[in-house]
């Protein structure tokens, strides 16, 4: 009988030594959870706090902020080079970062956010040329690339997809 109480004591105390350890595994995968998170929440407030201060400084330096955007957007720094004829009336700019020249079709589709970029001529085969005071300034241009209705070959009206100057803004 004494060995069936001793066998029952040791059983017990085994099994409670199992279940002892296994709540210090909870406790220490607990422990491991609380700090990975912190570090994470660490991690966010570090880069958050590493942004601050550039978007700061550009509002400071009146630098206009870079938008997230589509495939179908951008925002570009572009000087007004000339106005041009032909089978359309054609806005020529050149982006100031990479030197490609843009070519807007149809001023009536853009949007110059009050900016009179051409003014009326009654020489002229549209009745309009580039306004003068805007020649080689430099503008900030939000575009968008949609589709519009243009003069195709033989006097027809095709639709095609091309970029669209959605606002404008002189550069300072």
């Amino acid at each position: 009988m004494r060995h069936i109480i001793l066998l029952v004591a040791v059983a017990t105390l085994f099994s409670c030594g199992q279940n002892d350890t296994k709540q210090k595994e909870l406790e220490l995968k607990e422990k491991e959870l609380a700090l990975k998170e912190k570090e994470l929440n660490l991690r966010e407030k570090d880069s958050a706090k590493a942004t601050t201060p550039a978007v700061d400084t550009a509002k400071k330096n009146n630098i206009p902020q870079v938008k997230p955007t589509s495939p179908d957007s951008k925002t570009l720094t572009m000087v007004f080079k000339r106005y041009e004829e032909g089978d359309n009336m054609y806005l020529i700019f050149t982006d100031t970062e990479s030197g490609k020249e843009y070519s807007f079709e149809n001023p009536d589709e853009n949007k110059f956010s009050g900016i009179k970029i051409y003014v009326p001529d009654a020489e002229s085969q549209f009745e309009v040329k580039a306004n003068p005071k805007y020649i080689n300034k430099k503008f900030i241009v939000d575009l968008v690339n949609k589709s519009i209705l243009s003069n195709g070959p033989g006097g027809s009206t095709v639709k095609k997809k091309a970029w669209v100057i959605n606002g404008l803004k002189l550069a300072e």
